[in-house]
C-alpha cells in the first residue's frame, strides 16, 4: 500500500506547491490552494487531488466537478488504492474585506441540504481517513485552549460555522470512529488521537506523510 502526502494551506503559491509533489507518489492538498489554478490543468488527478477550502474557486472547481475531473474531491474517493472521505469548505473570517467573484466566493461553505448529505454518508460509510480544510467543533475547542492559530481571536465566530458543526455532528454520530482526520486552515501543527482517531492539522505548504498498511 502507499505512502500518501497530505499537503497544507497552498495560498496561490502554486509553484511552491509543484514543488512538494515532484519526489510524491499520491498526494491530498487540504485546501486554501488559492484562485488562480491555470498551472494545475495538466496536474495527474491518479496521483494528486485536493480538497476545496474557503480561499478557493468555486466557479472553477464547479465546472471541473461538472466536467468530472478529479483533481477537485468532494465526498468518497479513491487515491492509490485507498479510500477517503473528502469534506470540502469552510468559512471565511475576512470576507468582509475581499471582493465577491475575485477573492471570496459565496458558495464556499456547503448548503444545509449538502452538508446534511456529508454527515449522512459519512454515518453509512463509517471512512477510515477523512480529508478536510477545517475540523470538528472538538478539535476548534482543543486549538482555543492550547492558544493555537488565529483561532484563538475569532474563536465565536469559526466555532459556530455551520460546516464546523455539520463535521462535529458527523463525528458524533458514526458508530465506527475514523482512524484518521486530517486537516488544514489553522497553519499549525496539531497531532494528537482523541476519541480513537488521530487528528493531524497541517500547517501552510507542510507536508504530512502517512504509509497505509
Amino acid at each position: 500500500m502507499p505512502t500518501i502526502t497530505f499537503i497544507g494551506d497552498v495560498h496561490g503559491h502554486i509553484d511552491k506547491y509543484l514543488k512538494l509533489i515532484e519526489d510524491v507518489d499520491f498526494s491530498v492538498q487540504l485546501g486554501d490552494m488559492g484562485f488562480d489554478y491555470s498551472k494545475l490543468y495538466n496536474i495527474d488527478t491518479n496521483h494528486h487531488r485536493f480538497v476545496p477550502g474557503n480561499h478557493d474557486n468555486y466557479p472553477v472547481i464547479n465546472t471541473w466537478l461538472r466536467e468530472s475531473r478529479s483533481f477537485p474531491v468532494n465526498g468518497l474517493f479513491r487515491l492509490g488504492g485507498v479510500e477517503m472521505y473528502a469534506f470540502r469548505g469552510g468559512l471565511s473570517i475576512d470576507r468582509y474585506i475581499r471582493v465577491e467573484g475575485i477573492d471570496w466566493f459565496a458558495d464556499e461553505e456547503m448548503s444545509h441540504w449538502n452538508l446534511r448529505m456529508a454527515i449522512d454518508e459519512i454515518v453509512e460509510n463509517k471512512p477510515k481517513i477523512i480529508v478536510s480544510h477545517v475540523c470538528p467543533v472538538l478539535l476548534q475547542q482543543e486549538l482555543v485552549c492550547r492558544g493555537l492559530g488565529d483561532i484563538v481571536k475569532y474563536a465565536p465566530t469559526v466555532i459556530t460555522a455551520r460546516t464546523e458543526q455539520a463535521m462535529q455532528t458527523a463525528f458524533d454520530l458514526i458508530s465506527v470512529k475514523p482512524d484518521y482526520w486530517i486537516f488544514g486552515h489553522h497553519h499549525v501543527w496539531f497531532d494528537e488521537t482523541i476519541e480513537g482517531t488521530r487528528f493531524v492539522c497541517v500547517p501552510e505548504l507542510c507536508r504530512f506523510q502517512l504509509f497505509i498498511p
